[in-house]
């Protein structure tokens, strides 16, 4: 499955990580503590799913997407 994404959360069954719409931006329980844009969440939700879906270090072959 991928990330769903509505305008109050963002949530992956496959990571236990997702992010709430907050007065101030996005908040991630990765980093926690810390406001970001949608776009910034976002990102973080989807490395949280490549990581929890086993992507590995920079010699996978998927890094590359990881890293752009």
């Amino acid at each position: 499955m991928g990330i769903k994404i509505n305008d109050e959360q963002m949530a992956s069954s496959i990571t236990r990580h997702s992010a709430m719409a907050d007065g101030d931006g996005w908040i991630m329980t990765w980093p926690p503590g810390r406001a970001l844009t949608r776009s910034r969440a976002t990102t973080a939700m989807v490395l949280a799913r490549a990581v929890a879906a086993g992507i590995g270090d920079h010699t996978d072959p998927r890094w590359p997407c990881i890293q752009a």
